[in-house]
Formats: C-alpha cells, sequence, structure tokens
C-alpha cells in the first residue's frame, strides 16, 4: 500500500469516527435541550383536535396547506403505545431523522471530496440552532422526515439500480406525507434523471408516482380552505429569492448574530451581503471566463431554486426567509451545491478546504443559538401543562366549547397553540392520558405558566361582576386581606376600605360564596383575581359606583383559593356575599 493510500485510509478513518462523536453529542443535547418539552403547535391537534381518529377526514385535512399523513400516524401510534404524558419516542424520532439528514449530506460530500471534507459541513448541519425550532422537541418532525427522505432519495438515485430507484419512490411517497418541504427533493430527482450520463427517462416513474399521489390528495382534500397564495407574492419573488439566500448564508457563516446579544436574534444583514457580493462574483466569473456549468450541481440548484418560489409565492408573517424550516432544507442544499461546485472546480482541494472553513466557522453561533432559543418552548410547554392542569380542576358544568387556548386572551410571548375545546381535550385525555400538570406542580411551577393557567380558569369560570341581588354577609372568621395606601378597618364583619393615595389597593380571599362589593360614589372600581400566579392577571370588571355588586364562582376545586384585588378611588365596602 502506497504511503498516499494509508493516509487516505487513515483520514477516512477519523473522518468516520470524528462523525459518530459528532453524533452522539448532537443527540445528547438535543435531547437535553428538549426536557420537559411536551407537545407544541400542529401536534395537539394530531391527538388533540379534530385528527383523534383513523378516518380519512382526520388524517388528510391539511395541516397549515401540507399534507400530513405520515407524522399524524407517528403521533397517533406514539399516544396509543405511550400515552400523552411523554412525548420522548417522538422526540427520539426527530432526532433520528436529523441525524440520518446529518449522516447522508456527510455521504453525498464524501463521494464529491472525500471523508475529511466532508465532516465538517456535515457537523455543521448537526448543530444548525438556526434551525432550533424543528430540533428542540418533536413538533418539528413533519419537516425533519421531508428532509430526511427527500435527501435520501437522491442519494438513492445516484445508484442508478431498479431496486434503489423503488427506495427512491418510496422515500419520496414518505417524504410527500409528512410536509411540502418534500416537494423540492421532487424537482431534484426529476433533474437528477434527466442529466445522468446515460439519461433514461423510464425512470421518471420514480418522482411522477409521490407526485401523482400528491396531486390526488390535494384534488380531494387539498383544495380546502384558505390559500395562503397571493398574486401580489409573485412580484417580490426576486426579492424573496435573494432574502432568503442571504438568510441561508447568514445561517450557514454564523454571521446572523453579533457579539453581547444574550438571546435569540437573527439577522440577515451580513448573509445578504454576502449573497450580493456572490452574485456579483458569479455574474463577472461568467462573463470573463465562460465555465460550463457544473451538471451535477443542477438537481440541487433546481431544488433550491423551487423551494424559494413555493415558499414565496405563499409568503406571509409566519413563512419568511429567516423561518427555521427554510434555513434548515435551504441551508443543506447550499451545501450540496458548494460540494457539487468545489469537485468541478480545478482547485478542488483548496474549494473543499474553503468550504470546511467556512461551515466551522458557522458552528459555534448555531451552538449558541440552539442554546439560546431552547428555554422557549421548554416555557411554552410549562405554560401549556399548567393551563391542562388547571382545566383537570373543573367541574363537570362548564361549557364543553369552551377553547383550552384563544388567542385573545394570550399573553405578550405565549403561543396559544391549544385551540381545541375542553369536550375534545377530556375525550382524548381519557384515552392517552394528559401531559397537565398535577395541583402540586402546579402551585410550584413559573410564575408566567401559574398566571397562564389563571387566565384560562378566569374565562373558563366566566369570572365577572354582576349586580347584587340579596343582602350581604359577614365574611368568614380569620379571613386575611391586605392593603396598599390606604385605611382597612372591620365593621359589622365586613371590611370598610378607606383609599388616600391614587395607587391604593385592596387584596381579599374569595369566600365560597363570593364577595359583596358596595363602593361609595364615585367611578367604577376595577377588579382583578389570582388563583395560582403572583400577579392577579384576570380581569374580573369592574363594581359600578354606588351601587352594590356581587364577584362569585360555583363550587369545586377550580373555584377554591381565588383572591381578589380592588383599586378603588372611593370608600368601599366588602362582605361574603
Amino acid at each position: 500500500m502506497s504511503a498516499w493510500r494509508w493516509v487516505e485510509r487513515r483520514q477516512e478513518r477519523l473522518a468516520w469516527a470524528g462523525l459518530v462523536v459528532a453524533m452522539a453529542l448532537a443527540a445528547a443535547l438535543l435531547l437535553w435541550e428538549g426536557r420537559g418539552v411536551t407537545f407544541f403547535v400542529d401536534e395537539w391537534f394530531f391527538g388533540f383536535g379534530a385528527a383523534t381518529s383513523l378516518d380519512p377526514k382526520s388524517l388528510f385535512t391539511p395541516d397549515n396547506g401540507h399534507l400530513a399523513v405520515v407524522p399524524i400516524l407517528f403521533t397517533k401510534a406514539s399516544l396509543e403505545l405511550f400515552g400523552a404524558t411523554t412525548t420522548l419516542p417522538l422526540r427520539l424520532l426527530g432526532i433520528a431523522a436529523h441525524l440520518s439528514t446529518a449522516l447522508m449530506l456527510f455521504l453525498f460530500v464524501r463521494r464529491r471530496l472525500g471523508a475529511a471534507g466532508a465532516l465538517v459541513p456535515a457537523v455543521l448541519i448537526l448543530f444548525f440552532g438556526v434551525a432550533a425550532d424543528l430540533l428542540i422537541g418533536s413538533h418539528g418532525l413533519p419537516m425533519l422526515l421531508a428532509v430526511a427522505t427527500g435527501l435520501g432519495a437522491l442519494l438513492a438515485l445516484e445508484r442508478g439500480s431498479r431496486r434503489w430507484d423503488a427506495a427512491a419512490a418510496a422515500l419520496l411517497v414518505v417524504g410527500i406525507g409528512s410536509n411540502g418541504l418534500a416537494l423540492p427533493f421532487v424537482v431534484a430527482a426529476v433533474a437528477t434523471i434527466l442529466l445522468a450520463p446515460a439519461a433514461d427517462r423510464r425512470r421518471l416513474w420514480v418522482p411522477a408516482l409521490p407526485l401523482a399521489l400528491y396531486f390526488a390528495w390535494w384534488l380531494a382534500y387539498g383544495g380546502q380552505g384558505e390559500s395562503d397564495f397571493a398574486i401580489a407574492n409573485l412580484a417580490g419573488l426576486p426579492a424573496f429569492a435573494f432574502d432568503s439566500l442571504g438568510a441561508e448564508l447568514a445561517a450557514l457563516t454564523g454571521l446572523f448574530t453579533a457579539p453581547g446579544i444574550q438571546g435569540q436574534s437573527f439577522d440577515a444583514a451580513a448573509g445578504k451581503a454576502l449573497a450580493g457580493g456572490l452574485l456579483v462574483a458569479l455574474a463577472g466569473l461568467a462573463l470573463v471566463a465562460r465555465p460550463r456549468a457544473a451538471r451535477a450541481a443542477l438537481p440541487a440548484l433546481l431544488a433550491l431554486l423551487a423551494l424559494w418560489v413555493l415558499t414565496g409565492a405563499v409568503a406571509g408573517p409566519a413563512r419568511q426567509p429567516e423561518s427555521a424550516r427554510y434555513l434548515y432544507l435551504g441551508g443543506i442544499l447550499l451545501l450540496l451545491i458548494a460540494a457539487e461546485g468545489a469537485f468541478a472546480s480545478p482547485y478542488r482541494s483548496r474549494a473543499a478546504l474553503l468550504l470546511a472553513a467556512v461551515c466551522a466557522v458557522g458552528i459555534l453561533p448555531n451552538v449558541r443559538e440552539l442554546d439560546y432559543q431552547a428555554p422557549f418552548f421548554r416555557e411554552q410547554s410549562n405554560q401549556n401543562r399548567a393551563v391542562l392542569g388547571a382545566a383537570a380542576l373543573l367541574p363537570a358544568g362548564v361549557d364543553p366549547t369552551t377553547a383550552i387556548e384563544y388567542s385573545t386572551f394570550a399573553a405578550s410571548g405565549e403561543v396559544p397553540d391549544m385551540g381545541f375545546q375542553l369536550v375534545t381535550y377530556r375525550d382524548s385525555s381519557g384515552r392517552f392520558g394528559s401531559p397537565g400538570f398535577s395541583l402540586g406542580e402546579l402551585e410550584a411551577t413559573d410564575a408566567a405558566s401559574r398566571e397562564a393557567a389563571d387566565r384560562f380558569l378566569g374565562r373558563a369560570l366566566g369570572i365577572a361582576v354582576e349586580p347584587a341581588r340579596g343582602a350581604p354577609q359577614g365574611l368568614p372568621a380569620g379571613l386575611e386581606a391586605g392593603q396598599e395606601g390606604g385605611s382597612l378597618r372591620l365593621r359589622r364583619r365586613c371590611l370598610a376600605f378607606a383609599p388616600k393615595s391614587p395607587t391604593a389597593l385592596l387584596r381579599v380571599p374569595l369566600p365560597p360564596g363570593g364577595l359583596w362589593i358596595r363602593p361609595g360614589d364615585g367611578a367604577p372600581v376595577p377588579l382583578t383575581a389570582r388563583r395560582f400566579g403572583d400577579g392577579f392577571a384576570v380581569d374580573a370588571g369592574a363594581a359600578a359606583g354606588g351601587e352594590a355588586s356581587v364577584l362569585r364562582l360555583g363550587p369545586g376545586a377550580a373555584s377554591r383559593g381565588w383572591e381578589v384585588q380592588l383599586a378603588p378611588r372611593q370608600p368601599v365596602l366588602v362582605c361574603a356575599a
């Protein structure tokens, strides 16, 4: 064996060892950062919304415009086998899909630039923190499956045998059945077949099969509901494509954030500058040197263009170039294009080294971004679990059509993703259990989650002030009230409060029968309430000045432990109702 061959084989073994270590570290990091994360956004509807059965409508109804039958089936299987108290099986499946994508990227680049040249780009994707929205928890499973199966299909097509063509078709079918991010890979599959050295058009059945199934679904189910497509978006496609290129370059190079920002951030300004310079350089190269385009790069390039067109046509506030799902797929396709370009270059070794260096610079910022974005998903999961724990306290008589979460009542930074009704949740939790907090866990969780539980209970119980229709009663013995900025005294087992400052407040525990409130003449007195939270997050209305009002709740565990805060500008008398 020659010395050069020995060095090459040693590099190969070291690269594979490095990849295995990086995959293990990435899996461990994602499991750690996703600790405590439960279902999120679309996942709730896969198991707790309309998709609680296996009828065709529940399986094939579009999920934000996408066919998602595969992740829906995975979610149902996990619920049936493991219940709703854990999402670990789905998280492991998502991590496996992500690791598979990095492995296939490594294999793809290895065929062009060798194992050493493929290692760093694969490691970058393993720790691609700008795509944390897909990698933390299990809600990114549809997109991860679409990308993993699409990339696997392209690798299978390169084999050129009937067996591998069948595998590619099967992978594309799974991808199409997971999310629309698989569509650019269908475009790439067509290009791969047509641009092969010995092109065999009969192989076009491979992309035709998943595409036919997709259009059959779209005709039967996909046209239901409103479409996000807008004619105005077509005029903005060039700008959207340029912004997408800039965002993807910023993500790969790590130039999306700035020093001193201790939190998640994404600024594509540097990436757009790179995009502009890259386009000028390519245009100049084409004019001066007139190089032949690397045919092998065309499938990935066409897939990237398809991604930009498909996403730009439905662009909106939630579908922008810096969205995690677009950065994930776009970044991978750019790496494929770069690998093909380096392979076709007469300076292949230097180009491979440059690609590895650029990716190496981008790893640390992406790891940092992964760590900064993960707390958001844990916080959202805590809030969801707190709300579901509060729902378990509600009596049977509460309106069953009450939405678990409703956007109108969401606090700043809160994602109201549990829009299904209480009756649906009760049916599903009866079958699968609930990820909701127990009473003890709810009382011990963070303040934002406890306040989210209070807002839900206030809405479900209908806490509101109403005119008094009976005489007041004495407050229970031992009731402890608090006040700020006034004087408080006990009068005939009622509390008489006289404010002495514009910011005066009176806080009174809510007795079992409710509160009887009579302010003096003047402006209405605002009332807020709390059950678990530190702050008084529930708006309970206002008691009219000069009139007696009542604030009461029905019986049950959800009605116990409430405290009411009054902000009067005039004397007020508070008794039991």
